[in-house]
């Protein structure tokens, strides 16, 4: 009972110096977390209290109790005579089906962990990549709303067009063009596009939007078949450019899509372009979409997107030239696009920033906990290789004996751990980002990983135990 209480002492120590270092890295984590926080209702109100502490200090002390006691409650069922016995053997087949079982267990789990730091990076790096389908540095959007009412659509294309003029000649503006939605949004006016295709009309849901002929150079939109709108307002008429997604929704067997006639209920052309897709985010896949041209339906308002590298700078001179054509126009803010973008995503990227903090613990624990149980299991064998060099074999044989009895385990758990990541996949699957745990590279990568820890770690106690005199390991069996 006395070296029972010892264990016992030392787990409860060891749970308590363990959870209050925990306390502390968790206090400081949740710290900086909360000072890089997006606004959220509430937050502030996050804090490490007294009731938490307590748990994590029980449920540490309570891990510990039972690592100590376990063994202890087997150790006193056994004679003292067998014990004394049990400490001189290199290992009971039962003693050591358990250490297997254990080194496959925790194996298995750190696979499983470290799939998730490297399908967590691999999507963090695949968001910043994201092509958006424009330029959006330097970049910048206002938006006009004149307050003087205009009745004829020539009227409001007259007026539009002469703002248009003026900032264009503005120093400092690269180019100018009109939208009537914002570029960061995939929203509308959504009408049933009729499609003639090969194989007959097709009619299906498409969102309409209205642009200047500039509107794709000044955004930095790509053309990628035919061409963008005419120059001349007149040659506009019955012109429409469609974007890639609506070719793979729409116009799917068709191989030409230029020159297809589409219509709806207020508008009747051809399609003489395509441009790129414009998505802000990978988790918004692009819509189909048609743009028709600001001149042949103009609005009574719209967004200015211009181009400065100035930035918000020219905003007088920008106002001065919108005034100059109409007095009577709300002045509203100049919007950096860029700026925009990383304010409505700031909370996705923190998320993402978050579960990368968490999975790359989760990577270190894996690795420390694959190098501590590989370390015990070579070293409970350390008397065998003393031994065995005694009788007479060569120091490369036992090591290579040893290093693969051990990595074969070692193999079998990572297989068995991939699986399981690769069947939990739909649990993550809404955080991943052209990602899978079953991507060839993530596979490749987290078994050489857990291959090099676990060489690592079986190495050290090897070479050590190899280093042994032939006569003390006879002794000390």
């Amino acid at each position: 009972w006395q070296v029972t209480r010892f264990q016992i002492v030392e787990s409860l120590v060891l749970g308590f110096l363990g959870g209050a270092l925990g306390l502390g890295l968790g206090a400081w984590i949740l710290n900086l977390l909360l000072s890089s926080a997006p606004p959220v209702p509430r937050l502030q109100s996050v804090v490490l209290d007294a009731r938490a502490a307590l748990v994590v200090l029980g449920v540490t002390i309570a891990s510990g109790l039972l690592a100590a006691i376990g063994p202890s409650l087997a150790a006193l069922k056994r004679a003292p005579a067998d014990l004394m016995r049990s400490s001189k053997s290199t290992g009971t087949p039962e003693k050591r089906f358990g250490q297997s079982a254990l080194v496959f267990t925790e194996v298995s789990l750190s696979t499983v962990l470290t799939v998730l730091a490297f399908i967590l990076f691999a999507t963090f790096q695949n968001v910043s990549r994201f092509d958006r389908g424009f330029v959006h540095d330097d970049l910048y959007t206002v938006t006009l709303e004149p307050e003087r009412h205009f009745g004829s659509a020539e009227e409001r294309a007259t007026l539009f067009n002469q703002i248009l003029e003026n900032v264009n000649n503005t120093p400092g503006i690269q180019g100018a063009a009109l939208a009537s939605h914002p570029i960061l949004e995939q929203r509308g006016f959504s009408f049933d596009m009729t499609v003639q295709r090969e194989d007959g009309p097709h009619t299906d849901a498409a969102t309409l939007r209205i642009v200047s002929a500039e509107f794709f150079q000044t955004a930095g939109i790509q053309v990628q078949t035919g061409r963008g709108f005419s120059p001349a307002p007149a040659d506009r008429v019955g012109e429409l450019i469609v974007n890639e997604a609506f070719v793979r929704s729409h116009l799917v067997n068709n191989p030409r899509p230029v020159g297809t006639e589409v219509s709806a209920s207020m508008l009747e052309g051809r399609i003489v372009g395509v441009v790129s897709d414009v998505s802000p985010h990978p988790s918004e896949p692009a819509r189909p979409i048609v743009y028709l041209p600001f001149s042949t339906l103009p609005l009574s308002g719209a967004q200015l997107f211009f181009r400065s590298e100035a930035g918000a700078s020219v905003s007088p001179q920008l106002w001065e030239a919108i005034h100059a054509a109409e007095p009577a126009t709300l002045q509203s803010t100049t919007e950096s696009v860029a700026a925009a973008l990383v304010d409505a995503r700031f909370s996705e990227r923190f998320n993402m920033a978050v579960a990368m903090l968490f999975s790359t613990m989760a990577l270190g624990l894996a690795a420390i906990g694959v190098y501590g149980i590989m370390n015990h299991l070579v070293t409970t064998r350390r008397k065998e290789i003393g031994i065995r060099r005694a009788l007479g074999a060569p120091v490369s044989t036992l090591a290579w004996d040893v290093f693969t009895a051990s990595l074969r385990l070692v193999v079998f758990a990572i297989v068995v751990g991939l699986g399981v990541a690769i069947a939990g996949q739909r649990w993550v699957g809404s955080m991943l980002v052209d990602t899978a745990p079953g991507d060839p590279l993530i596979v490749v990568g987290v078994a050489l990983t857990l291959l090099g820890v676990a060489s690592l770690s079986a190495l050290i106690p090897i070479w050590k135990a190899s280093a042994i005199p032939p006569t003390e390991a006879l002794i000390g069996e």
